[in-house]
């Protein structure tokens, strides 16, 4: 029984470093909610009129030197006055929330309510223009994974990209300060096999299948590289 206690220990210890890295990962989501939340609600009454400003005639083009003006303060707001966007990841942060605008039903939906029917779109678009060609190490290397469905996920061409995807969010997460536990790519994988909201937005961003093949790809590398 003396194993025993030391094994639960050293379980405990575990649990209390997963949960103490969570609360980073927490602050994050915290931080995005709050700017979502201001986004929705009037708590900035300055982002509350340029969300106003955007939204009052979606048949504007969102290429427009006006639009983009307005794209460009909401952008400069988010980054000044909104910690989460601050740091050197800040820019992976403000993309996935144009992304929110463009592909997630939930907050299409809250949005629209709020500002008419396609204006989440709309403010996606116009947000997504401003950033121009910016996108994050991460979704280049998912789009390459998901650039053949009809590949085999095993294959080592597959494998490789993987391997550059597990580095680049282990650098993603040491900027953080996160650290995960070695299970986190099998639960990444099952997340991705079998969680129907997380499926339904890859698939619809990657094309139809790709949850699962992303699911598949990770799970043999979880299993390989242990």
């Amino acid at each position: 029984s003396v194993n025993n206690s030391g094994g639960s220990i050293k379980k405990y210890a575990e649990i209390v470093k997963m949960n103490l890295n969570n609360d980073i990962l927490m602050t994050k989501a915290e931080q995005m909610k709050q700017f979502k939340k201001d986004s929705l609600n009037d708590n900035h009454p300055k982002l509350r009129n340029l969300y106003k400003e955007l939204t009052a005639d979606l048949n504007k083009n969102p290429y427009s030197e006006e639009i983009q003006q307005i794209a460009g303060e909401i952008t400069h707001i988010a980054k000044n006055d909104y910690e989460v966007f601050k740091n050197n990841m800040g820019d992976d942060y403000w993309y996935s929330m144009v992304q929110l605008y463009l592909l997630f039903p939930d907050w299409i939906q809250e949005v629209d309510k709020k500002y008419g029917s396609g204006a989440s779109k709309f403010i996606g678009k116009a947000l997504k223009i401003y950033l121009g060609d910016y996108e994050p190490r991460l979704e280049t290397l998912y789009k390459k994974l998901t650039g053949d469905l009809s590949k085999d996920p095993l294959s080592k061409e597959i494998q490789e990209i993987v391997s550059e995807i597990v580095d680049e969010t282990q650098k993603q997460n040491e900027a953080l300060k996160v650290e995960v536990g070695e299970n986190f790519w099998s639960y990444q994988a099952d997340q991705y096999l079998s969680e129907p909201i997380l499926i339904k937005a890859i698939d619809k961003k990657y094309g139809d299948g790709s949850s699962k093949f992303i699911g598949e790809a990770l799970k043999y590398y979880a299993e390989n590289n242990k």
